[in-house]
Parts: structure tokens; C-alpha cells; sequence
């Protein structure tokens, strides 16, 4: 187990993919109910050009492709509980 800041779980989940698809386990926001994806960081597909209305960033949220919904969603950095990446579940202490 290990426990990483929002900075280093970003860094782990761009780095750690490599554009491939993993799998996440976070605490919704609005809800707070335990929510699992699949999901790939870094697609380019379906972007309109016009840009976000603010900077996920600040908001202390990245952006995935969801593969279920196909649709991009925000996951919550403080949320997270888990990440498996390349076959291999990396718990997150919050």
C-alpha cells in the first residue's frame, strides 16, 4: 500500500498507462458511493477544439475516457481508493 498525493497519483496513472486502459475505484462527489471504471487517460477522439470552461487541474480532477459509457468523465484525485494499472492493483490511503 502506498500513499500518494494528487500530484504523484496523476504522475503514476499518465506514466503508468501509457495510454492503455486501466482500472479505477473512486468515491463519487456528489453521492459519495463507491464507483468503479475502465477507462484509458489521454484520448484525443471526439474533442471539439473549444476547450473546458475551467481547468480540471484547480478542481483537483483528471480526465478519463469512460469505455463503458464512452463518454470522457472526471474522476476525483481525493476520491480515489484504488488504480490497477498494467495487471496491478495500487491501494491509495486517504
Amino acid at each position: 500500500m502506498a500513499t500518494m498525493t494528487g500530484a504523484e497519483l496523476l504522475e503514476f496513472i499518465r506514466k503508468g498507462s501509457r495510454g492503455r486502459f486501466f482500472c479505477i475505484e473512486f468515491v463519487k462527489r456528489t453521492t459519495g458511493e463507491l464507483r468503479p471504471m475502465l477507462c484509458r487517460y489521454g484520448v484525443r477522439k471526439y474533442v471539439t477544439g473549444v476547450g473546458m470552461a475551467f481547468n480540471p487541474n484547480e478542481q483537483n480532477l483528471v480526465v478519463v475516457w469512460d469505455v463503458k459509457k464512452k463518454a470522457y468523465r472526471m474522476i476525483p484525485l481525493e476520491g480515489v481508493v484504488r488504480v490497477k494499472v498494467r495487471g496491478e492493483w495500487q491501494e491509495v490511503l486517504r
